[in-house]
């Protein structure tokens, strides 16, 4: 493939993922440990996830640091009758030297099940 190619298939996922980059103007004043994110799920269920459920993203709280709004998502907890439970949104400090915020996500596995993959920051 040529560059010319290379660079116009990569412009759609710059696009998506440029409402995710938060720059810091200050540094934040708490501390938060970061970890990579994991290779493997770290949950699996035999079913997808119901669709989303809407949020109303309300307004930052007042803070010395920088926040950045991580989306709700669902977990599964296996349990009969209601295995998954909607995990609300919330506002959380942006730690140092990290600009972007990864969101978890529902993979479809290879086995035909579904696996979660942990959200986690990139610099």
């Amino acid at each position: 493939m040529n560059r010319a190619a290379t660079v116009a298939l990569s412009i759609p996922a710059v696009l998506a993922l440029s409402a995710c980059v938060v720059r810091r103007e200050e540094p934040a004043s708490s501390t938060l440990v970061v970890q990579p994110a994991p290779a493997t799920p770290t949950v699996l269920a035999p079913s997808p996830p119901p669709p989303p459920q809407p949020e109303l993203v309300p307004p930052p709280p007042r803070s010395a640091a920088m926040q950045v709004w991580q989306p709700g998502h669902w977990s599964y907890i296996g349990a009969p009758g209601s295995p998954w439970v909607w995990v609300a949104g919330r506002y959380v400090p942006v730690p140092a030297r990290m600009r972007t915020w990864v969101p978890g996500q529902w993979v479809q596995q290879p086995n035909g099940g579904w696996g979660w993959i942990e959200g986690h920051w990139s610099a």
